[in-house]
């Protein structure tokens, strides 16, 4: 390496100076008396981060348990008689079950998804039809037997898990409120029984006057896919109050075909058994508070102005309505309403334990006639007498 100097500004010219290329320091020793409030001390509380964390988070992981009650579940797959509905394998090898006779979804309300009611609005009732919007598909569901859980008719139990996050942050319905719900949807998957016939699903759908017709529904081989709108229920939604809530619910009727065994006029030999069951099961985000806030921004301070939260409603000549959204973690002690899902690693974790509850249709014709037939055997008298020494109880076997 080759050194280099810095040569002398007096030595380039006559009229060039030295420059001091270095830069002196100089050390000094002052010292300044610490007025008692210029030391501020910083605390951080865990606690109070945690709880910032918590309530300012929009994500979800869902998670769950859910039972099927119906004479369906252990069902034959190849069943053809109506006995083949009360008499259920002894092995249950190639019935129906949780995991083979239904695709899970997750469902979001759509924004801008809801059809008025016109005929029943004209009469005061603010009735709507909500869609909803596919968010998760059966690729998205975990499912699984429960370990060792059985309902109470020894049926396994299934356990649930949504594998992706989902996030409702700024996610309001048509009507400008957040999301309070998503939804659970069950889809029943129908198949043939054993001699060949096909089983049937239906749904009902709304006419504008309120009108109900019950129609056959068309589920695709391949599934629904993410952003696949979903024909969803009735609801009734009270601007002024702020208030929106389920109407009437929807309703799938299933059609299994049998072979009824009976020959009376009134019980033809074959037909469809109908089942009915709601699809769409509701998991609770969070909830309003029972309070209505009302505030008029022709006439209230600067104050009350700004804290009018951005999904009130407008309800004309300057009035705002809405309900504050309560706290996770806060428990409203007179009505009950709250949630307290557990917060890990940035994520509200929502168990939630289903049941899908598959009722007798006894408004089918061919449903009730048969039903009407089956005769139960006679009560059983328990003795009313113990058959061991109760004095015993309690001692070692």
């Amino acid at each position: 390496m080759q050194d280099y100097e810095i040569q002398l500004g007096s030595l380039a010219s006559s009229k060039s100076v030295n420059a001091n290329n270095y830069i002196p320091l100089e050390l000094t020793q002052e010292t300044n008396e610490i007025n008692e409030y210029d030391n501020l001390d910083s605390v951080l509380s865990a606690a109070q981060l945690y709880d910032d964390e918590r309530q300012n988070t929009a994500i979800y992981r869902i998670y769950g348990k859910v039972q099927w009650l119906s004479l369906l579940n252990g069902l034959n797959n190849n069943y053809s008689t109506l006995s083949d509905i009360f008499l259920h394998p002894v092995y249950p090898i190639n019935v129906k079950n949780i995991l083979n006779s239904f695709d899970f979804y997750l469902l979001k309300p759509v924004y801008s998804g809801y059809t008025a009611l016109t005929g029943l609005i004209n009469m005061g009732i603010n009735l709507y039809i909500r869609y909803f919007e596919v968010i998760a598909t059966p690729q998205n569901f975990d499912t699984f037997n429960a370990g060792f859980d059985t309902n109470l008719f020894n049926e396994q139990n299934c356990g649930f898990n949504v594998n992706l996050d989902i996030n409702i942050e700024n996610l309001v319905d048509n009507f400008g409120m957040p999301l309070q719900q998503i939804f659970i949807y069950p889809v029943y998957k129908i198949k043939k029984n054993g001699s060949g016939h096909t089983e049937t699903m239906k749904s009902v759908v709304y006419g504008q006057s309120g009108n109900t017709n019950i129609i056959n529904l068309t589920y695709p081989s391949t599934g629904y896919t993410i952003g696949n709108i979903i024909y969803g229920d009735c609801v009734q939604y009270i601007q002024t109050q702020f208030l929106q809530f389920t109407q009437v619910p929807q309703t799938y009727y299933i059609g299994t075909p049998v072979i009824s065994g009976y020959t009376l006029s009134s019980v033809p030999k074959f037909g469809n058994l109908s089942w009915t069951y709601n699809p769409f099961i509701p998991l609770q985000l969070f909830y309003f508070s029972d309070d209505l806030k009302l505030v008029n921004i022709s006439g209230s301070t600067y104050t009350d102005v700004n804290n009018i939260p951005s999904y009130a409603t407008n309800i004309g000549q300057g009035n705002y309505v809405w309900r504050d959204i309560l706290q996770q973690g806060y428990i409203d002690s007179i009505s009950g309403n709250g949630v307290d899902y557990p917060f890990v690693n940035m994520r509200r974790y929502l168990f939630n334990y289903n049941i899908i509850d598959f009722d007798t249709n006894l408004n089918d014709m061919y449903t009730a006639n048969v039903f009407n037939q089956i005769e139960l055997a006679e009560s059983t008298i328990l003795s009313i007498n113990p058959n061991s020494n109760l004095a015993l109880v309690g001692n070692q076997c």
